[in-house]
């Protein structure tokens, strides 16, 4: 019978952890693109979103609606809370709060405005 040889060559093991190590660093790669790419795509929602909640504060000052309001807007929710100010009688702090269907604040917008 044959001697059976046990021992692994090192140039073997060296060859299999320097491809580990290639893999996982592909791997990680893809990973930071992907979790880049999913954020991305949540800003661009926040972009939308304070992009209509600033039409919206600028029709609510041209139209001089100065009370609360809730209104959905296509797949948004805008509210808006007016207060008195305790220092003037006639100027009114607006917030401006836009929502998203799970109910989770994208953006919100305050602004001064004098009643006449």
């Amino acid at each position: 019978m044959g001697k059976i040889n046990t021992s692994l060559k090192s140039s073997t093991i060296l060859e299999t952890i320097v491809a580990l190590v290639i893999i996982l660093t592909i791997f990680g790669i893809a990973t930071v693109v992907f979790v880049r790419t999913t954020a991305t795509s949540m800003s661009t929602s926040k972009l939308a979103a304070q992009q209509l909640l600033s039409a919206y504060a600028a029709s609510t000052e041209q139209q001089r609606q100065f009370f609360n309001d809730d209104r959905r807007v296509g797949p948004f929710e805008i509210r808006r809370t007016v207060s008195a100010s305790s220092n003037l009688p006639n100027l009114w702090q607006i917030h401006y709060y836009i929502y998203d269907r799970r109910d989770s604040l994208l953006s919100d917008w305050q602004s001064l405005a004098i009643a006449e």
